[in-house]
């Protein structure tokens, strides 16, 4: 084979991998898949100079709770179970919010109908990454009271959780 046909057949390749991948996280991220959960977030300080302005975003269910079965260590896998419960956020107001019940080293077996599983990784101690700590908005936009603020994620077939909705004093932000 001469050097433009391995070339060719190098790019088909490519292109073939880099479309199966746009395709299954298209799939991934199409409104309606997966499971959509509202969970409430811990303030944490918003500004970056290098990355311009975003919302680090913690939750409840970002420190690891429990023994585990092997050791974790580096990215080690984690799984956490979230369960649905309603908070009164005011006179008229009921919300529903996922909050942490287990966390767990090994996928369960099985959940109950009104719990979630979510997979993240444990980075240092005891802390947990899940892919939704930031979510950039445009510069200029004003910070919100990070105490004000929840969030909507929805969860994929595979446990990964990503950002759907902002939410500022139980309105859509920005």
């Amino acid at each position: 084979m001469n050097r433009t046909k391995i070339a060719i057949l190098w790019i088909t390749l490519l292109f073939c991998f880099l479309a199966g991948w746009v395709i299954s996280e298209k799939r991934r991220f199409a409104p309606g898949a997966g499971t959509s959960i509202l969970v409430k977030t811990i303030p944490v300080d918003p500004r970056d100079l290098l990355r311009g302005q975003y919302l680090r975003l913690r939750y409840p269910f970002g420190v690891a709770k429990g023994r585990f079965t092997r050791k974790t260590v580096g990215r080690a896998p984690i799984w956490v179970t979230l369960r649905a419960r309603k908070r009164n956020l005011g006179e008229r107001d009921q919300r529903v919010f996922h909050e942490p019940v287990s966390f767990s080293d090994t996928k369960p077996d099985s959940v109950k109908s009104n719990d979630v599983v979510i997979q993240g990784f444990i980075t240092d101690g005891r802390r947990i990454e899940f892919g939704i700590e930031k979510y950039f908005v445009s510069e200029g936009t004003p910070t919100p009271a990070q105490e004000s603020v929840t969030v909507r994620l929805r969860i994929d077939q595979i446990h990964r959780p990503r950002i759907e909705q902002v939410y500022v004093n139980n309105k859509p932000w920005p």
